[in-house]
């Protein structure tokens, strides 16, 4: 009898603990943009892990880890949802799918590092270690598989600090993740009078180390010139166009007559480039030569409008859509084109579409699924202009998947994007912090030019030099940063320095 009532109890108890870790998760994403309050992970991820501690060496401690995961992608990327308002009625039975089974998916990762976390022999110093290599590992683990979402990594939490930002020209945003749930740990250790001394003086260490960070992020940062490229301006047009009307048949030409009005705006630079977003505009540039002349108008004389639209196949050849970059010159002939490579499930094509019920259609419009370019390029026009790296949307998202290996090396980023999608929510303001961080660690600036924003310049340290912001119409008339005169650890070895840096750790655990 007493038993069963110790086992009611301790039901009753984990269910509450439950509850409890799933809004710890919720609060630990208001360490991401735009709230960007980063100490909130020393409250949440202390008492996670404490709740943790307590749990059996079971399956409760993966179901631990999953609410919490749960509480924190729920709060963290709701704003994925908003995507299937712009045809709800096509796509409501599609919103809990998004908004819960998504997130759902994601906890797993979590959730398998609670499970390892709660069989490790280990307690103190070490178990920190080890979860902190764990959730890094996984965190690396959700960047490339089925395809990969590698959206609000811990180490963006520091969106609100350029100089912590600075190392990830070392070892990466996956590299200061680690890092980040270290120091959020380490007062759990500092602070319990459990632990032996020589962990309390770990753990002073380990959080001297994040004054370390800030400190040298802040020398270089004061060190950093600001040079540009000469006889280079660009204007960024950013059209605020919203989604729901940037696909009807009325709106396709006022649509196209804004971007060539923004675009031919007197300016009191001498603009050698004008920008346009993802897919600016709704129809096939290379069967339109009409609008190619248009585009040509407006284009600067020994530059080019540089822009995103659709690309198809004509017959004979079977159907094929891509979503595409064009560089159009003063003359209206099309210097190259880039086709996305690194296309989003279920928004641009559905995965296993030879198996998968027909009433299954992709988020964006039409019935027929984008195709995935070969890659990435890096596009080098004959003039002044550096080459240069495009990035279609999320395509930047990827930590050290952003810069060609079989082309010259590119010396700046254009991340043309969308984000029309997602309204006046998180996501843009997510996306705009993630593309800083790509900036940092390959060591080159990042044009980014955003539909409805936030669209602006960043130079190689990822500092903001022009913006603006989120649900804006206008245009940015900016130079173009020079990219740095040497490569950084990052941009020289990629992940490698990652897992450098995790198997230096573990060799610490182990020596500890």
């Amino acid at each position: 009898m007493k038993g069963d009532r110790l086992e009611c109890l301790w039901k009753f108890s984990l269910k509450h603990k439950f509850l409890s870790v799933f809004i710890l998760g919720a609060m630990a994403s208001l360490s991401f943009p735009p709230v960007g309050f980063f100490p909130i992970l020393f409250f949440t991820f202390p008492l996670f892990f404490m709740f943790l501690e307590q749990m059996p060496k079971s399956k409760s401690a993966f179901w631990l880890g999953w609410w919490f995961g749960w509480g924190h992608f729920i709060a963290g990327m709701y704003w994925i949802v908003f995507a299937l308002g712009v045809d709800i009625k096509s796509f409501a039975w599609l919103v809990p799918f998004t908004l819960f089974g998504l997130p759902g998916y994601l906890a797993l990762y979590p959730a398998v590092v609670s499970l390892i976390t709660s069989f490790l022999p280990f307690s103190g110093v070490k178990r920190i270690l080890i979860f902190a290599l764990l959730w890094s590992l996984f965190e690396w683990v959700r960047g490339w598989l089925f395809t990969g979402f590698p959206w609000n990594l811990l180490g963006y939490s520091w969106s609100q600090s350029l100089s912590m930002l600075q190392s990830t020209a070392l070892f990466g945003v996956l590299g200061l993740g680690f890092f980040t749930i270290l120091w959020s740990l380490l007062p759990r250790i500092f602070f319990d009078k459990k632990t032996f001394r020589k962990d309390k003086v770990f753990s002073f260490l380990g959080l001297s180390l994040m004054i370390l960070f800030w400190v040298g992020g802040n020398i270089r940062l004061h060190d950093a010139p600001k040079d540009h490229v000469e006889n280079i301006y660009l204007r960024l047009v950013q059209p605020n166009v919203a989604q729901k009307e940037k696909w009807n048949h009325k709106n396709i030409l006022p649509n196209f007559q804004k971007l060539l009005t923004l675009s031919s705006k007197p300016s009191d630079k001498p603009i050698t480039h004008v920008i346009w977003p993802e897919a600016a505009i709704s129809f096939f540039l290379e069967s339109d030569e009409e609008a190619r002349l248009a585009i040509a108008s407006v284009a600067p004389k020994n530059g080019a409008v540089l822009l995103g639209a659709p690309r198809r196949t004509y017959a004979p050849q079977p159907l094929q859509l891509w979503n595409s970059f064009f560089i159009v010159s003063h003359s209206g002939a099309i210097l190259g084109n880039y086709d996305k490579s690194h296309l989003v499930p279920f928004g641009e094509f559905v995965p296993l579409r030879s198996i998968v019920p027909s009433f299954i259609k992709k988020v964006t419009a039409g019935m027929v699924d984008f195709s995935a370019g070969e890659g990435l390029r890096s596009i080098d026009l004959e003039g002044p202009l550096p080459a240069f790296s495009p990035l279609i949307c999320y395509e930047g998202i990827f930590p050290s998947e952003v810069v060609s290996k079989r082309d010259k090396r590119p010396e700046w980023l254009l991340n043309v994007t969308n984000d029309a999608w997602y309204g006046p929510t998180s996501g843009p303001y997510q996306h705009f912090e993630i593309i800083r961080v790509r900036a940092i660690e390959e060591g080159v600036p990042v044009v980014r030019v955003a539909n409805t924003g936030i669209s602006g310049v960043l130079d190689a340290y990822g500092r903001t030099e022009a913006e603006l912001g989120l649900e804006k119409m206008g245009v940015i008339d900016a130079e173009l940063p020079k990219s740095l005169d040497y490569l950084t650890l990052y941009a020289e070895y990629g992940d490698r320095t990652f897992f450098a840096l995790l198997t230096t750790f573990l060799g610490l655990c182990f020596f500890l």
